[in-house]
């Protein structure tokens, strides 16, 4: 006897040091890998808003599912530090493992190992999509959690354990809205399997199927839709890929469950033999045949090929390539931005990509010499304000909110602030109360004089939490300055705006030319302008506009405007005035080589364009003879 307690312990202590290293490398995997501080930055629906303070409590706690989703949204500003919301991530998961422990040996009555990491796997999945499924998660362990509680309190008597069914039921529904029913069918299942009582089984269906009915009657303002559905996979509408991982995570346990009371049932009543079998292929699952060293190893070895071919499978690569940029760009993080732009491949390049990249090159201060280096569209700078609201509603991101904010960023840092608002105020009525949101408007009116407005803004952003201590930095500046005239970046873009800023559709080179009319010392406005004039092939304007290098500073004519001038000299047959500057003999010997390698394929423009891309896909001289695409073909 004193062997098997030793014996018991030994494996008790197997099973947990196993699942300290699952989730070790868990955590590991969702920080570097997955990285969910991605999803902060991405103004989207399905990342949600959290205020500190009482307004916002109420206004979430009339809700079933008010409590899950508050916690939640608190916790996903955690996210602003991946490894914190890795953190978040892994201990969700880590709770689901030991609630399906209990829940697994209760219901099923074997305790399966590799069940118990089933959820936690599957909500990697979900991660690894990016779909943001913490309230979903957290509404599935509630359930799981409720589930444990009643495992508990039925020992105390089936009926006494059937009134702590129905209190709990209460709190679930209230703490986890739809997800409820996950728990009332788990008691259901744990019933069939403990006792055998058909009764007591059916009578947790039926009270999980009425009671939201009778929440939505006597209780809660809602639709009936929500009083049974809300924090379920599919009401929130996301991708079907992710609702499908989300019906497998709610339903995973309880499909077990099903098929181990059923095979039990046809095991009693087939012969011995096929007894014989059932009851095996269950000690089997369970762990309890074949040698010792098969059942310390086959546990993890399934445990790690499933998991591992979810991840593998469900890592959505191509996402996580637009939210690297998103992150990069809302922190200003303009160099690891273009690295980050490198490793996307440039059949993937879109505008939304174009946008971000030339402002990091602006940033940087290597637009003029390294645009034609990245991938290019002759819109891949700006669109005209009017127009951009409507230009990406179906977009692959999700929402016009991701086109939308980006833009307004683009048009605050030209100086055009009234069509920056715009942009912004279309974001707030799509995603409502988001942080970036709120500081670009504050800023705004800041900009615009309207002091009382911007204190509006700073009031609700004062009661974020990441952005919290910046508002009330920003409001007691206020108090000395109303203005904030001593901040530079705030006096550039004041200089900078154009005196007739209206939101109209104007061409975008009519609206760069404007800046550049209140302000000749606008670099992004000039470069921006200079950027648009090369995309569009529109040479003579480009050399046009070379004299404007001696107003902003520029020491020497920068590479691409040295070769659109030597291409616009070599076309019209005529010489190039640089206003005083002239053409490094490097690019005008690359120009001779460019040509001179062109002329080789002039029967041939497809080989052409793929011999000469090596050499020459980073230059304006590529772009000029090959199309749009540039570099990214």
């Amino acid at each position: 006897m004193p062997s098997l307690v030793v014996r018991t312990r030994g494996l008790a202590r197997s099973a947990w040091l196993g699942a300290a290293l699952f989730f070790v490398l868990f955590y590991l995997y969702v920080w570097l890998r997955v990285n969910p501080g991605l999803l902060y930055f991405w103004p989207s629906p399905i990342f949600p808003t959290f205020s500190v303070g009482s307004a916002f409590l109420q206004g979430i706690l009339v809700y079933p599912g008010g409590p899950v989703e508050y916690a939640a949204a608190f916790l996903s500003q955690l996210y602003y530090r991946p490894w914190a919301g890795a953190l978040v991530v892994t201990t969700v998961a880590a709770l689901m493992w030991a609630s399906a422990r209990l829940v697994v040996t209760a219901a099923v009555g074997l305790s399966i190992k590799p069940l118990h990491f089933v959820p936690a796997v599957l909500f990697l999945v979900l991660c690894s999509r990016y779909d943001h499924p913490l309230a979903l998660g957290s509404a599935f362990l509630v359930a799981m959690l409720g589930a444990c509680l009643y495992v508990r309190a039925r020992r105390l008597g089936p009926w006494v354990g059937f009134v702590g069914f129905l209190v709990l039921y209460g709190l679930v529904y209230y703490a986890a809205g739809g997800a409820s029913l996950l728990y009332a069918l788990l008691c259901c299942l744990i019933e069939l399997t403990a006792s055998g009582s058909a009764v007591r089984a059916s009578a947790c269906l039926v009270a999980g199927a009425i009671l939201p009915s009778f929440a939505w009657l006597a209780v809660f303002d809602v639709s009936l839709a929500e009083a049974y559905w809300r924090l379920v996979p599919f009401y929130h509408g996301t991708r079907v890929l992710n609702e499908v991982v989300g019906l497998c995570l709610y339903l995973c346990l309880p499909l077990v469950a099903v098929v181990a009371v059923l095979w039990r049932r046809l095991a009693a009543r087939a012969p011995g033999s096929a007894q014989g079998t059932a009851s095996g292929l269950l000690a089997w699952l369970g762990g309890q045949a074949a040698s010792p060293v098969f059942k310390r190893a086959w546990t993890p070895a399934a445990l790690f090929a499933i998991a591992a071919i979810a991840v593998w499978l469900s890592l959505d690569l191509r996402l996580k390539g637009y939210l690297e940029l998103e992150r990069c760009a809302g922190l200003g993080m303009w160099p690891q931005l273009l690295q980050r732009a490198r490793a996307i491949p440039r059949r993937r390049y879109d505008l939304l990509i174009c946008y971000d990249v030339n402002r990091a090159l602006y940033h940087t201060g290597r637009l003029p010499d390294e645009m034609f280096s990245y991938p290019q569209h002759p819109s891949g700078l700006l669109i005209a304000p009017a127009t951009m609201a409507g230009a990406f509603r179906a977009q692959e991101m999700g929402s016009p909110s991701y086109a939308l904010m980006k833009f307004s960023d683009i048009l605050y840092e030209l100086g055009c602030v009234n069509d920056s608002e715009h942009m912004a105020h279309e974001v707030f009525g799509n995603i409502g109360r988001r942080p970036m949101v709120l500081k670009r408007l504050a800023l705004l009116n800041v900009v615009k004089g309207q002091t009382e407005a911007a204190r509006g803004y700073l009031w609700a952003l004062d009661k974020d939490v990441i952005y919290g201590p910046w508002a009330r930095g920003c409001l007691g500046r206020l108090d000395a300055d109303p203005l904030l005239s001593a901040d530079e970046e705030l006096r550039r873009i004041r200089s900078s705006m154009p005196v007739k800023d209206e939101v109209k559709d104007i061409p975008v080179e009519v609206l760069l030319r404007d800046c550049l009319e209140a302000n000749n010392r606008n670099r992004m406005a000039f470069e921006y302008l200079m950027g648009y004039l090369l995309l569009n092939r529109q040479l003579g304007a480009v050399v046009d506009n070379i004299g404007r290098l001696s107003d902003l500073g520029y020491m020497s004519v920068p590479r691409s405007y040295e070769e659109a001038a030597l291409i616009h000299g070599f076309e019209t047959r005529s010489e190039v005035d640089l206003h005083g500057r002239s053409i490094s003999r490097e690019t005008q010997e690359r120009f001779r080589a460019f040509r001179e390698a062109l002329s080789r394929y002039r029967d041939n423009p497809a080989g052409a364009r793929a011999a000469l891309l090596k050499d020459y896909g980073d230059s304006y001289f590529y772009y000029w003879a090959f199309g749009p695409s540039g570099a990214g073909t």
